[in-house]
């Protein structure tokens, strides 16, 4: 697939989804100004016809089914006071959640789709393994010629990031610069990624793995107000380097970021700590400009692991 026809299959999706919420939407206001119209003329005395209000919900009670014959939808026996207006709203919240969680799903395939890592040339690497003296012998690998030993090179998180694309780094930049927002949250930048401590606990992580950035959160994955539906996070805390950060969410898209931004601030209220109003946001993406592999191996940002070449002569 062709980046053009994964741009095409994303608009599409996004324009259906945004038709469908203003439709859900509109439906939803339609819904609740006719139960306070109704409420409100039951509470004024006004006298209401019940017939024709009986037989307006017969007539919406038949619908007509796939195969064309007749069903009736579930009817709710309530009574207009308080505790019937809230099993009306429960029974429309429920429905709505239904849909919304399509919503979610679709804009969760629509990301995906829109993210789609493109190949990229390894030109630049089999360039500066040739500078090097390495022999690139396929799968990430160079055999060292004077040696014989097998060259792998690994990057850190400051390689990764400056050779990543600028909406990466645009991500990243936001995501950084909301949880810096917040006083006593501090970051450290480390090979494997940016750690972020509050006083001496570790509270959140950001690494990156291709052309996603993951962020590593001090909540409960498993806590009802964090719906999975939305955040669609994942609970990593049965690994040691995130026994203490288990709220893990993939970050791809803009709304992705302001979904992360949401979570911050609720481990912001959960640690206790508010916003410093004298926070200047950092323009990190300047920060990571882009460097050749050979300028990071240079700076150290990139290093060349040996190992023994093992031949299988059978």
């Amino acid at each position: 697939m062709t980046d053009m026809e994964r741009a095409e299959i994303y608009q599409a999706l996004k324009a259906d989804m945004q038709k469908m919420k203003e439709e859900i939407i509109a439906e939803f206001h339609s819904c609740v100004a006719k139960v306070e119209e109704l409420c409100n003329s039951v509470k004024a005395g006004v006298a209401v016809d019940y017939d024709r209000i009986s037989a307006i919900m017969e007539n919406k009670m038949l619908v007509v089914g796939a195969a064309g014959t007749e069903t009736k939808e579930e009817i709710l026996d309530v009574v207009l006071d308080d505790q019937g207006i809230k099993a009306i709203a429960k029974k429309v919240a429920e429905e709505l959640s239904s849909v919304f969680e399509v919503c979610a799903v679709e804009e969760r395939i629509a990301e995906d789709i829109a993210e789609v890592p493109a190949e990229e040339p390894a030109a630049e690497e089999s360039a500066m393994s040739t500078a090097l003296g390495f022999e690139e012998i396929g799968d990430g690998k160079y055999l060292e010629a004077e040696t014989g030993l097998v060259i792998r090179l690994k990057k850190s998180f400051t390689a990764k990031m400056k050779q990543s694309d600028e909406k990466v780094k645009k991500y990243y930049s936001a995501l950084k610069n909301e949880l810096t927002a917040y006083k006593k949250i501090n970051s450290n930048v480390s090979w494997h990624g940016d750690r972020f401590n509050f006083g001496r606990d570790t509270v959140a992580k950001i690494t990156i793995c291709g052309k996603t950035l993951g962020l590593y959160l001090a909540l409960d994955p498993n806590d009802e107000e964090f719906k999975s539906t939305v955040y669609h996070q994942k609970d990593v805390g049965n690994q040691k380097a995130y026994e203490h950060t288990p709220f893990m969410v993939k970050i791809k898209s803009d709304a992705a970021v302001k979904k992360a931004a949401r979570l911050i601030a609720a481990l912001a209220a959960k640690l206790e700590t508010e916003r410093d109003e004298n926070h200047v946001s950092v323009d990190y993406v300047s920060e990571y400009d882009y460097e050749t592999t050979q300028q990071l191996y240079a700076a150290g940002y990139i290093k060349a692991t040996k190992e023994k070449k093992v031949e299988l002569d059978f």
